[in-house]
């Protein structure tokens, strides 16, 4: 099975300094603490390599929230995939962020890192069809037994949100929240244009 060839970590804590990302990373991979950076540096470096080549599983880090990160913390990050005069990958990053993320990468101060990148996605907004059946299944996962939103009322939803996940759920709490105070047992269309006249 795949699973077995990697070992995951995963954080969200992406606003930290260059220093304390490699004190986090080092701690996330389970390793001795140490009080020198260039100590820990090289510390993430043997795990990275023993894992791949004494193990024989790939450290698969997963970084979220990565759109905060600073240059400071990515140069760091950019500095642990020099392995072998650039003929060898130990280990896979994943940066998952918003769309900042792509901007920040297109600093010129970012083009060593950016060089290293094997592969980009950058997943779209959901279309009115997708928004729909996107938001109706997590209402069905929370227990909805009746529509809670007319018609109209999704596709108010997926207007406000542009159909990004994160904010089709924000959206459909508050519009939800609207609903409870008004004491209404579906939402309407003035409901989701109130969450975006707040959010204004």
């Amino acid at each position: 099975m795949t699973w077995r060839l990697f070992n995951s970590f995963y954080t969200p804590l992406s606003t930290l300094s260059r220093s304390d990302l490699l004190y986090h990373i080092n701690r996330l991979l389970g390793l001795t603490p140490r009080l020198s950076k260039s100590a820990i540096y090289n510390q993430i470096q043997s795990a990275l390599l023993e894992s791949k080549e004494q193990s024989g599983k790939t450290i698969l880090l997963i970084i979220d929230e990565a759109h905060l990160l600073q240059t400071g913390p990515l140069e760091e990050l950019r500095l642990l995939t020099n392995f072998k005069m650039d003929s060898y990958d130990p280990f896979i990053l994943i940066l998952s962020g918003q769309s900042d993320l792509r901007r920040v990468m297109e600093f010129a101060v970012m083009e060593p890192f950016n060089q290293r990148i094997a592969m980009r996605y950058h997943m779209p907004g959901l279309s009115p069809e997708q928004t729909k059946g996107y938001l109706l299944h997590h209402l069905k996962l929370a227990g909805a037994k009746e529509p809670l939103f007319s018609d109209q009322a999704l596709q108010a939803v997926h207007e406000v949100s542009f159909g990004i996940p994160r904010k089709i759920g924000a959206v459909t709490e508050a519009a939800l929240t609207y609903a409870m105070f008004d004491q209404k047992r579906t939402v309407t269309p003035e409901m989701v244009l109130k969450v975006k006249t707040l959010e204004g």
